[in-house]
């Protein structure tokens, strides 16, 4: 691949920031005619068993495809759902990417952050652009 045909890559998780941050990807991915990647990064520390983490990923990363061909049918996703810390795997799949777009904040608890940790890690540590979707941009 080229750096012009590097795809966008997408985090998702379920929260409403990163459903907004899709929908960004998608039509950012349709406008420069990138592949997108949708990823949903299983984290290391849940207490979940596999099976479980795998369903609900795939449950997820199915909905995202789902909303995405609603916003640009002409867009074909992949997906991933690798096991590893948030942030750390964004940032390696960063390596191969034209950018990285996250929601500002995920699930995570602190809601009275302008921007959550895995985002801004993400940001600080990534070799390409890393896009933040905010609430309502």
């Amino acid at each position: 691949m080229t750096n012009n045909d590097l795809p966008v890559i997408a985090a998702v998780d379920g929260s409403t920031h990163s459903r907004q941050a899709l929908d960004w990807a998608v039509r950012e991915a349709a406008r420069r005619r990138l592949p997108l990647v949708i990823v949903h990064v299983r984290p290391l520390t849940r207490t979940v068993d596999e099976e479980t983490q795998l369903r609900e990923a795939d449950e997820l990363l199915a909905e995202a495809v789902r909303r995405s061909e609603l916003i640009a049918p002409q867009v074909r996703p992949s997906t991933l759902a690798p096991l590893d810390f948030p942030a750390a795997a964004l940032v390696s799949l960063g390596r191969d990417a034209s950018m990285v777009v996250v929601g500002s904040r995920g699930l995570g608890g602190f809601r009275s952050l302008i921007i959550g940790s895995n985002s801004l890690a993400t940001a600080s540590m990534a070799s390409c652009p890393v896009v933040i979707v905010q609430d309502g941009r």
